[in-house]
């Protein structure tokens, strides 16, 4: 929506059963991460913050959830369990290069970036 509410628009997006939810904004605001599938497997997917051009960054079983933008804009931070255990793991903001970095028993999740 505009600055002053006006002009509002509903960006819902399903590839699954549960509706896109769990977003994080870029920095620059010109994009949103979020997350879509069902109780299964969930995958991060991104779109222009007008709804256009809606791009799968992940497509690994299991669950891959609650990206977040680093400062910069050129990376995502996520957490799967792909591997059994959830693991935060890191890839381009284009979805490729996905590393995992961190190998820890126990629930690894939620990552955020600090300036």
């Amino acid at each position: 929506m505009d600055a002053d509410g006006g002009n509002q628009r509903k960006l819902e997006f399903e590839m699954g059963s549960r509706p896109g939810m769990l977003g994080d904004w870029s920095p620059d605001c010109s994009r949103i991460a979020f997350v879509s599938g069902d109780d299964a497997d969930t995958q991060i997917y991104v779109v222009e913050a007008d709804g256009s051009n809606l791009h799968q960054l992940t497509n690994a079983d299991g669950h891959n959830e609650d990206p977040a933008w680093s400062l910069d804009g050129r990376l995502v931070a996520f957490w799967s369990d792909r591997t059994g255990d959830r693991e935060i793991y890191l890839m381009n903001a284009d979805g490729s290069a996905q590393i995992n970095l961190t190998n820890s028993p126990g629930a690894d999740q939620n990552p955020s970036w600090v300036p």
